[in-house]
């Protein structure tokens, strides 16, 4: 605590040597440390929230200090306005400024370099999950997703009698039609394990992957690609994106950057997401822990090149149209000079 307090202290000194108008945070604990600018100081605060407060938050001296301290919050997306006040019932000097992507950057990629690269050929259906590998990006819960997606017949009808099914199992008129398409779907993980930890939930989470992978029996199925530096050839090397984060994501950057390529997109409906892929038209929602819907939306787009295309599209308009960074630089400047009573000027 008296470390915080002197950090903070150390900071409200450097705004005044500095002669700065204003401190933009953007990290809960960075929040925390401009506290003391603000009333050691002339200079205005603001508060950049990009995540989603949880149940840690619930009373804490987070919410008391937000409702204090800054003199504006701008969060990344309205599924973080809300969390901070759900019942909205306090009155936060909130607004929404969305993430700003570079779309432009996404629209195009060499599709046969990187499919030759993860060893795939162009008539693969390719599924790809983008993020670092740790539970709450949900790789483990694709990788049961596509147990059931490369699932035989015979299989199926395996997995029907050990669940205590009885007589064949019932037919599903889309998982029917994997048949024809079921040995060309490959599973693509890019992301890697980003740093050592203890955490008995994160350590060794690549290589439960890699068992979880086997017991399956996805090895002919599954690409753990690393990391990667080019991410518009991921995303034109996929044909379908898909995001499982639980917690939910507050934006989804991975979302944005995935419809500015033209790929449909298959994510939670909670959080972020819920507010940038429409359902059935530029992607598909499914609730987090419902599996059967997640192979169905999977089986729906690997089954349907065209409606793959259709969504793909329509991806790309609102992706450009609602989430280019183009306006995000004056949307801030223009909420700076009104935080200094400018009208016009740079702040």
């Amino acid at each position: 605590m008296l470390q915080a307090l002197l950090c903070s202290w150390q900071i409200a000194q450097e705004v005044k040597r500095g002669g700065f108008q204003i401190l933009h945070s953007n990290t809960h604990k960075t929040h925390y440390l401009s506290t003391l600018t603000r009333y050691l100081t002339d200079a205005r605060v603001v508060w950049h929230l990009r995540e989603i407060l949880g149940r840690a938050h619930e009373g804490s001296s987070f919410r008391f200090l937000a409702r204090r301290v800054p003199h504006h919050i701008l969060a990344n997306s309205l599924a973080t306005r809300e969390s901070l006040d759900p019942t909205r019932s306090k009155p936060y000097p909130v607004s929404v400024l969305q993430n700003g992507i570079d779309c432009a950057r996404y629209a195009t990629g060499d599709r046969n370099a990187q499919r030759k690269a993860w060893g795939l050929a162009e008539e693969d259906i390719v599924i790809a999950l983008i993020g670092m590998l740790c539970p709450l990006k949900g790789q483990h819960r694709l990788l049961g997703a596509a147990s059931r997606l490369c699932q035989t017949p015979e299989q199926a009808a395996q997995y029907w009698e050990w669940e205590g099914g009885e007589g064949p199992p019932p037919e599903d008129p889309l998982l029917t039609r994997l048949n024809a398409v079921r040995d060309r779907l490959k599973f693509v993980f890019v992301g890697a394990e980003a740093y050592e930890t203890s955490d008995p939930g994160l350590a060794g989470y690549r290589k439960r992957l890699t068992v979880q992978t086997e017991t399956l029996h996805l090895e002919e199925h599954v690409v753990f690609a690393g990391m990667s530096s080019n991410m518009a050839d991921v995303y034109a090397a996929a044909d379908i994106v898909v995001s499982l984060s639980d917690p939910p994501e507050s934006f989804g950057r991975c979302i944005v950057e995935a419809m500015a390529a033209s790929r449909p997109v298959v994510s939670v409906d909670q959080g972020g997401p819920t507010r940038i892929v429409l359902d059935k038209e530029t992607g598909h929602l499914v609730a987090l822990q419902d599996t059967e819907a997640l192979v169905h939306a999977l089986a729906d787009l690997a089954t349907d090149k065209d409606r793959c295309f259709r969504l793909g599209q329509a991806g790309r308009e609102r992706a450009f149209a609602k989430y280019d960074r183009t306006p995000l630089g004056p949307a801030c400047t223009a909420l700076y000079q009104r935080l200094l009573g400018q009208d016009s000027g740079e702040a």
